[in-house]
């Protein structure tokens, strides 16, 4: 479920998904967003677009960055 949409700082316009499992997937460096607050997000929906090589890809559990590795 998409539980932020804006900006923050070091990351341009984001959007974090809240996982089932408690992890927040924060999706950074976009210039369009294709989602909204409270919408569920399934396998292949598009999350939005950046126009630049680089996205921000953050994974948080309980405030507190973790290590993504045994989430990908």
């Amino acid at each position: 479920m998409v539980v932020f949409t804006g900006q923050k700082e070091g990351y341009g316009n984001i959007v974090i998904i809240q996982q089932t499992n408690g992890v927040d997937l924060w999706y950074g460096n976009l210039n369009t967003v294709n989602v909204n607050l409270y919408d569920y997000v399934e396998k292949d929906n598009i999350i939005g677009i950046s126009m630049s090589d680089n996205i921000y890809l953050t994974f948080v559990k309980d405030g507190k960055y973790i290590d993504s590795v045994k989430y990908i």
